[in-house]
C-alpha cells in the first residue's frame, strides 16, 4: 500500500511536475505573446518618436534658418537705428546751431529796428524842424515883403517929398 501509495504520490508529483511545467509553457507563451505585442507597441512607438524626432529636427532646422534670417534682419535693423541716430545728432546739432544763427540774426533785427526808430524820429525832428524853418522863411518872406512894401511906400513918400520940396524950390 505504501509503495502504491508512493507511487501515486510520484506519478501525482509528475502530474503536478507536468502541469506546473504546463502551466509554465502556457504561462512562458503568454508572456512570450505579451512580450511580442509590447515590442510591436515598442516598435510602433518607437517609429512614432523617430517620426516626431524627425519632425522636430527639420522643425529646428526651420528655427535654425528663421533665426539666422531674423538675426540678419536685426543686425540690419541695428545698423539703421545706428544710422538714424547719427543721423538724428546730427539734425539735433544743425538746429542747435540753426537756433543760435537764429537767436543772432534777432538780436541783428532788434538792433536795426532800433536803428530804423532812431533814424524815423531824427525824420520826424528833421521834418519838424524843416516845417518850423519852412515857417520861419515864410515869416521872413513875409516880413521881407511887407519891408519891401514899406520901402517903396517910403520911397515914393519920400521921391514925393523931394518933388515937393523941389516944386516948393521952384517956388521960392
Amino acid at each position: 500500500d505504501v509503495l502504491a501509495a508512493r507511487d501515486l504520490e510520484y506519478k501525482a508529483w509528475a502530474h503536478v511536475h507536468s502541469l506546473k511545467s504546463s502551466l509554465d509553457e502556457q504561462s512562458l507563451e503568454l508572456r512570450v505573446k505579451t512580450a511580442i505585442e509590447a515590442e510591436a507597441i515598442s516598435q510602433q512607438r518607437l517609429a512614432a518618436a523617430e517620426a516626431e524626432i524627425a519632425d522636430m529636427r527639420q522643425k529646428l532646422e526651420a528655427f535654425k534658418r528663421d533665426m539666422v534670417s531674423l538675426s540678419d534682419a536685426l543686425k540690419s535693423k541695428n545698423e539703421e537705428i545706428e544710422a538714424y541716430l547719427s543721423e538724428i545728432e546730427t539734425i539735433g546739432q544743425s538746429y542747435d546751431d540753426m537756433q543760435t544763427q537764429n537767436q543772432q540774426l534777432l538780436q541783428q533785427i532788434t538792433e536795426r529796428d532800433d536803428y530804423n526808430i532812431k533814424l524815423v524820429l531824427e525824420g520826424v525832428r528833421a521834418r519838424q524842424l524843416q516845417d518850423a524853418l519852412l515857417m520861419d522863411k515864410h515869416m521872413m518872406e513875409s516880413e521881407i515883403q511887407q519891408a519891401n512894401a514899406s520901402l517903396n511906400f517910403f520911397d515914393m513918400k519920400a521921391a514925393r517929398i523931394e518933388n515937393q520940396v523941389c516944386l516948393f524950390g521952384i517956388f521960392k
